[in-house]
């Protein structure tokens, strides 16, 4: 999606869109999804971006919360296995690192979840500025 906000590739993609869009008989296809994934694969192949197995490589759900977040529970976990307390001292440690575990779980799906929607309205308006290139032509 970063390239798109280059003009040259902007107008590359439409171009490459339109193009291949043209030669395809969407009628023809077997539902959303067949659709979405040649869209897919038509935008990334449009401006050079190329999949690594199922994902985009990209990192931008890696926020600074994120970050803080797993280097608390790193913390949390070095202090679990740093010493031998009794008995109720380890239950509070174990019981802090898990809640510090708990705690990156959400943040990260929190983040990759914000990354997804903002990509899917991204992509959505796309949709709609190749849509409107193809029903001018």
């Amino acid at each position: 999606m970063e390239r798109l906000q280059e003009e040259e590739c902007r107008e590359e993609w439409k171009r490459v869109v339109e193009r291949r869009l043209r030669s395809f008989d969407l009628g023809q296809m077997e539902g959303m999804e067949e659709v979405s994934r040649v869209f897919k694969e038509e935008m990334c192949g449009a401006c050079g971006v190329r999949r690594r197995g199922r994902e985009v490589k990209g990192t931008a759900w890696w926020t600074e919360e994120v970050k803080r977040a797993i280097e608390e529970k790193k913390k949390a976990y070095r202090d679990l296995l740093g010493g031998k307390g009794n008995g109720e001292v380890e239950r509070l440690k174990r019981e802090l690192y898990l809640e510090k575990k708990r705690v990156v779980k959400r943040v990260v799906s929190e983040s990759k979840r914000r990354v997804d929607e903002e990509f899917g309205r991204n992509l959505s308006e796309k949709w709609r500025e190749c849509k409107t290139v193809l029903e001018r032509g």
